[in-house]
């Protein structure tokens, strides 16, 4: 849910402001472009109660119902046509300044002269840094930039408008197409740029975006799956030492059914059972625990990386992968102890006390 928060497919950072009406006329003519929201943007500082400055803050007004974005609110509202002192705060922000919450004043320092806002919304963030959000006309007027803009999102013409140009099923061909597609479509906007003089900080595709953000989140769910198959392994280690056990003390019973004619293949075929049906119970419960434990595990990851919990989704494909995972160690784990069970001579196991 989080990558859904783009659903533009370039953005276009400029060095200085440039006039609203010049940059929406040159973006049109050309020709990959379809369509094009200016952006005003300005980095700022809070100043805070005790009069100190917090750090680089990217203070943006986005245009009145913008579509370029699609904001998670955590708390409040997005802002609307007729907000004026309103601003809306990303978590990030808020893991830096957390004394904020919506109702409170915030003090921007831009251009070096203090403005007054009132926090009315705050949305996830998408590792992207403090963001605070004000509607363009007032934002123009505070920060003295009015009909300038300095930052503007695009959308391609074959690009797609839904899923920020590359749809989530997208593979193969299909997906170099769309790559392919976005590559010219960048190199086409960077040369129109170049030629006409604009002074532009950073081109980036929703694409690097996307997979910047993707891969962060990569990282930690490896290092959780590497951790979990420790766990298994270790369970799996117990499970053959709890089987081993088990087979000592059955040792006459299991001494007694291959007297009566209980063939070796019988008693490893009984001992592997067992520990699959052991292995199947532990499943059954880590299931049954791992919705509320995921939801703890959530909201500790997505406060530290996000500032706000993270969204619950059981996967189903999962549970029965890790069912299959599961099985396959219990059984390895009890091939050992069904072994033990039948290399003794009867009449040992029988004596046995």
């Amino acid at each position: 849910q989080t990558l859904q928060y783009y659903n533009f497919d370039v953005a276009v950072f400029f060095a200085r402001p440039y006039r609203i009406e010049q940059l929406q006329s040159d973006m049109q003519s050309i020709p990959s472009v379809q369509a094009a929201d200016t952006w005003g943007a300005v980095a700022t500082h809070r100043v805070r109660p005790d009069g100190s400055e917090s750090d680089s803050i990217l203070f943006a007004g986005p245009p009145v119902n913008t579509q370029m974005i699609r904001p998670i609110l955590i708390e409040g509202r997005w802002l609307l046509p007729q907000d004026e002192s309103a601003v809306v705060i990303n978590t990030d922000l808020l893991r830096t300044e957390p004394d904020l919450r919506v109702g409170s004043t915030i003090t921007l320092k831009v251009n070096s002269k203090d403005s007054q806002w009132t926090v009315v919304g705050i949305v996830k963030s998408v590792l992207m840094g403090p963001w605070a959000y004000a509607n363009q006309p007032f934002y123009a007027i505070q920060t003295g930039q009015s009909g300038m803009a300095s930052a503007i999102y695009l959308t391609i013409e074959d690009g797609n408008i839904e899923d920020g140009n590359i749809e989530d099923g997208a593979t193969g061909l299909a997906q170099q197409q769309e790559d392919e597609v976005l590559r010219q479509a960048i190199s086409q906007i960077e040369t129109y740029l170049q030629d006409e003089n604009y002074h532009f900080n950073s081109i980036s595709s929703v694409a690097s975006l996307k997979q910047a953000t993707t891969l962060q989140f990569q990282v930690l769910t490896g290092f959780l799956m590497i951790m979990a198959l420790m766990i298994a392994l270790v369970g799996g280690l117990g499970l053959a030492g709890t089987m081993s056990l088990n087979i000592i003390e059955r040792s006459r019973e299991i001494g007694i059914m291959r007297a009566i004619g209980a063939r070796n293949n019988t008693i490893h075929g009984i001992v592997i059972v067992e520990g699959i049906f052991i292995g199947g119970i532990s499943w059954l419960l880590g299931g049954l625990l791992s919705y509320p434990l995921g939801m703890l595990l959530g909201d500790i990851i997505g406060t530290g990386f996000l500032q706000a919990s993270l969204d619950d989704a059981f996967s189903s494909s999962g549970a029965f992968i890790w069912l299959a995972i599961i099985l396959v160690l219990s059984a390895l784990a009890s091939l050992a102890p069904a072994y033990q069970a039948t290399r003794f001579p009867i009449r040992e196991v029988l004596a046995h006390e």
